[in-house]
């Protein structure tokens, strides 16, 4: 069986789309390798690139796509409404059959290393690359982020994995092994932004500070297991949004928790009104969605249709099923 692995970078570029053209390039020009999406966000101002291959060519392109984008974006020059600190922000790796998994984490860690030395980038290792429980989580690491970055890498808690110099055009990127995850917005209709950080504070596992009688802050934890979330406002749309990754598919499938959200919604009387995905989505999260919205579907190819009706995938941008649905059965065969 061949070593598929998929990787998901997230470039602090969304408006330059000569830059984005250059990094994509890099990338579908190395054999071996299929870039399947790029999912540009102007507001942001950051793209999502998906490809997929055999573990040393995705290796190989990530490289080059590293090369390309720091040579090519200034962070000291960019502004965005999404958490970063990095010109390549986070670079996952996926291992779509886990019986490879262990030799893409030592391969990743070497592959983070030479970043590091050749690029002059420092590197964090997050997820199961992590050496460290405090590393793991990606909003850990990323705290601070581009502008205060420097200051914090000062710590000792905080140095580096790799690299030890700050580099104000790159900044500082996170990299690692992770599990498939779901990058999903749900829009919401009336209401305020601080309704929708609300709201994301109910949702993601952390949950959110409350203060008792006395004054004292305690966490309430949140309704769904491996679920980050933010309230955010994107201009390019007009939409509040509650912006999450799904890291938890199983444990927190998607249609339950658009369910959660137009629940919270209903309790602060508004609404949502559809949703956005970022990158792709693994073909099963669709079909059990559709069959859990309607189970009285007989074909996954229906189901696939409703959860994209139900969820209102369609509302701020195309969503085509043949370009952001990944179909891990048919890549393990590639």
């Amino acid at each position: 069986m061949k070593k598929i692995v998929e990787c998901i970078p997230n470039f602090s570029e969304g408006n330059n789309l000569i830059t984005i053209q250059k990094i994509a390039d890099v990338i579908s020009e190395t054999q071996g390798v299929s870039l399947l999406n790029i999912d540009i966000g102007k507001a942001t101002n950051r793209t999502v690139m998906t490809f997929i291959g055999e573990m040393d060519a995705v290796i190989e392109a990530m490289y080059k796509a590293f090369e390309k984008s720091t040579s090519l974006i200034d962070m000291s020059q960019h502004q965005g409404t999404h958490p970063r600190m990095g010109a390549v922000d986070v670079c996952p790796f996926v291992a779509l059959d886990t019986s490879y998994e262990a030799e893409l984490i030592e391969k990743v860690d070497v592959f983070a290393s030479k970043v590091a030395q050749n690029l002059k980038v420092p590197i964090f290792l997050y997820e199961k690359s992590s050496k460290s429980i405090e590393r793991k989580f990606l909003a850990n690491i990323r705290k601070g982020e581009y502008q205060g970055f420097e200051k914090k890498m000062n710590e000792m808690a905080w140095k580096p994995d790799y690299g030890n110099t700050w580099n104000p055009k790159t900044g500082a990127s996170a990299i690692g092994v992770r599990d498939l995850l779901i990058a999903f917005n749900v829009n919401i209709q009336g209401g305020s932004l601080e309704i929708a950080k609300k709201m994301a504070g109910a949702l993601r596992e952390t949950g959110y500070l409350e203060k008792d009688a006395l004054g004292n802050k305690k966490r309430i934890a949140g309704i769904h297991k491996g679920l980050r979330a933010i309230g955010w406002y994107i201009e390019d749309f007009d939409k509040i949004q509650i912006s999450m990754n799904i890291t938890d598919i199983v444990s927190s499938p998607i249609h339950l928790v658009f369910e959660s959200c137009m629940k919270l919604a209903k309790e602060n009387n508004i609404s949502v009104s559809g949703s956005e995905l970022i990158g792709l989505i693994p073909k099963k999260s669709m079909i059990d969605a559709g069959y859990y919205f309607n189970p009285e579907l007989i074909r996954d190819s229906e189901a696939i249709v409703c959860a994209k009706k139900t969820l209102n995938l369609n509302e701020v941008k195309p969503f085509d099923e043949s370009k952001h649905v990944l179909d891990i059965e048919k890549m393990l065969l590639l």
